[in-house]
């Protein structure tokens, strides 16, 4: 088999995965909790104990925004606002917690996720850190990134805050143009912009993980700047313009509910995927229909197909739709466009009564 197959084959089994993680987290919204007998043992530091209650009492609480009383500050509104999934799995294996000072103490879990029931150890989604630290006698919870932010170099652009490693070659030009678009795009569609969008950059995916406290994450990639993007606004890249991770800082706060393919299409639209622009994903999908067929009344098989063997379909189906919208309505119909949930009420949002024969001919010329 080779590496295109296989990197097709990954992405719709991981696809897949997420779904059904989503599907159940969704419906159950259910977390296990448990400890290493190393940690659950420990009877030396009373602390230890106490922190080790605290953390599994914040993983089972479903009281949603109340959750804040466990963090630091903002802490929370960075790391666990509603909806978010950056802390949020099913099975949470806290395999220590170390003592680093009187006052804080460090938490490391492997996060599970979930695909079979009967076996929550078949997939780690995440191995990580956070810390416990003691405040007027009251332990609380605070981010890696928070705790390690003096070792790292800043640099603010518009509504942008950049954090790179010492040594990174971060170009300021590339920044402050990357705050540049920002401020168009929030004007253009009228959105209240994030007060502050955390972006971590390094010379690897990997190596910005590990600033925001993962040594491990399912998150990878084999392209040459790979990204993620982590709601509430928080972007780990190896470039410091990843555009279409931006629109997605920018659009999902304020569309939450914004369908897959729109939210995938607009931000390809404007920044393109996996460093190709939006133009030639165009004309890789034009070349691809010239040799396939494809139901677009069917989201869900539009789902499985890849374009070059890397590029969703669905992405650069969305990105035509957004494109046809501005030309025949303007950039304020799209603000209609990102409220819609279901796939063909979109179509109905357009006055499109053929779905197939109207997609057919987004990409005949």
């Amino acid at each position: 088999m080779n590496i295109m197959n296989i990197r097709k084959n990954y992405r719709i089994f991981y696809s897949v995965i997420l779904m059904l993680f989503m599907i159940y987290a969704n419906t159950s919204n259910a977390q296990t909790v448990e400890f290493s007998k190393q940690v659950a043992a420990f009877k030396e530091d009373a602390n230890i104990q106490t922190i080790a209650n605290m953390w599994a009492e914040y993983m089972k609480d479903k009281s949603g925004a109340a959750k804040s009383k466990y963090w630091v500050g903002k802490d929370y509104i960075e790391y666990e606002a509603p909806g978010s999934r950056f802390y949020n799995y099913n099975l949470q294996h806290v395999y220590n917690i170390s003592k680093i000072n009187d006052t804080t103490y460090e938490i490391n879990t492997i996060a599970y996720m979930l695909v079979n029931p009967d076996n929550y150890y078949e997939l780690v989604s995440a191995i990580y850190k956070v810390y416990a630290i003691n405040i007027n006698g009251q332990w609380k919870l605070s981010s890696f990134l928070d705790m390690h932010m003096d070792e790292m170099e800043q640099y603010k652009a518009g509504h942008i805050n950049y954090i790179y490693p010492p040594g990174y070659d971060f170009s300021r030009k590339e920044a402050r143009n990357t705050g540049k678009f920002i401020n168009e795009f929030v004007k253009l569609y009228e959105i209240a912009p994030v007060d502050e969008i955390t972006y971590a950059v390094s010379n690897s995916l990997d190596q910005s993980s590990q600033m925001v406290g993962f040594s491990y994450t399912l998150y990878r990639s084999e392209s040459k700047y790979p990204v993620r993007f982590i709601y509430p606004p928080t972007i780990l890249s190896a470039r410091c313009n990843h555009i279409h991770e931006i629109v997605h800082a920018l659009i999902i706060p304020q569309y939450p509910d914004c369908h897959y393919m729109l939210n995938e299409g607009i931000a390809t639209f404007y920044g393109g995927h996996a460093n190709v622009p939006y133009e030639d994903l165009y004309k890789l999908a034009q070349d691809w229909l010239k040799q396939n067929d494809c139901n677009f009344e069917d989201f869900e098989s539009l789902y499985a197909i890849e374009v070059d063997d890397i590029h969703p379909f669905e992405n650069i189906l969305g990105a035509r739709i957004i494109e046809y919208t501005i030309n025949k309505y303007g950039h304020s119909k799209i603000k209609d466009l990102l409220t819609i949930k279901d796939y063909k009420e979109i179509f109905e949002a357009i006055d499109v009564t053929d779905i197939n024969r109207f997609c057919k001919g987004l990409f005949s010329n």
